[in-house]
């Protein structure tokens, strides 16, 4: 009988000590329940980790049907932006044959081709 109440207090104690915890995360770390339980849902969260320019580049490619792109070499050695669009936009591929290609705003000597803005980006079609 005595193991059982002492199990019983140890439970609510831990449980009391996690809900502290909890509570000192949100209030001095900054801390947001809504990341932490919904971070294993489908397509949440990327407002977070990317910046608008990297949404809206695949919502383009995905309202255009646009199956794989090419990327300048600017962007390219640009590890943060090429590791996230790599990530983010599969299925969507990147291919040197395509005849998409996505360029940096601040990049000259683009091709002589219809040119659509995007944020900061420039997307070519040729």
């Amino acid at each position: 009988m005595r193991t059982i109440n002492n199990f019983k207090y140890t439970c609510l104690i831990l449980f009391i000590i996690i809900v502290q915890f909890f509570l000192i995360l949100e209030k001095k770390v900054n801390f947001d329940k809504n990341i932490f339980f919904n971070s294993f849902k489908k397509s949440f969260g990327s407002e977070y980790a990317l910046t608008k320019g990297i949404i809206e580049l695949k919502k383009f490619l995905k309202l255009e049907k646009i199956n794989n792109f090419e990327m300048s070499l600017y962007l390219q050695k640009n590890t943060y932006f090429y590791q996230r669009t790599v990530e983010y936009f599969f299925p969507i591929k990147i291919s040197e044959s395509s005849n998409t290609k996505i360029y940096d705003i601040s990049e000259k000597n683009l091709p002589n081709c219809k040119k659509i803005i995007i944020e900061e980006f420039y997307i070519v079609k040729c």
